[in-house]
């Protein structure tokens, strides 16, 4: 009896992790066609709802699936990027989903934390921002070494 609850668990989680994984992908592919830079840097991050609701619903455990679907999307949008700058923007998205999902976990019951004003301003601190923040960081930084010394140096400003 316990074999079966083991291999359900298994099972459960592994569909878990290819559902983010897919919704990760997607969400991102849709992200990267704003993106500023081909392949990064995108003003806006759908992705982000998918991959905090994913960690916080289905364990933090599941943080690969972010990985995964972040290398899955620059591969579907053909990103210019080195491998090892998606690798690293990868990371930095999944880590940038994993420090407040563990925050928001420790601060308070998952369930409960939308359902109070100070619930909802916890997640806004801690999730969204804290998650925008990480990810922002990391992956500016990222493209900053990624880019080399072939980025032309800033114009200066037109004269009036």
């Amino acid at each position: 009896m316990d074999r079966d609850l083991a291999k359900a668990e298994q099972v459960r989680t592994a569909l878990s992790f290819l559902a983010i994984a897919v919704a990760y992908a997607a969400l991102s592919t849709i992200g990267l066609g704003w993106a500023q830079v081909r392949g990064a840097g995108s003003p806006i991050w759908p992705a982000a709802g998918v991959g905090i609701a994913g960690l916080m619903l289905g364990g933090v455990r599941l943080w690969p699936a972010i990985v995964v679907g972040r290398l899955a999307a620059s591969v579907l949008t053909g990103s210019e990027q080195p491998l090892w700058a998606e690798i690293a923007i990868a990371g930095g998205n999944a880590l940038a989903t994993v420090i407040p999902a563990l925050i928001l976990s420790r601060l308070g019951k998952w369930e409960e934390s939308l359902q109070s004003l100070d619930g909802f301003l916890r997640f806004c601190l801690f999730g969204a921002l804290g998650q925008a923040l990480i990810a922002g960081l990391v992956g500016t930084s990222v493209l900053v070494l990624s880019s080399g010394p072939e980025c032309p140096p800033s114009a200066p400003m037109a004269q009036i």
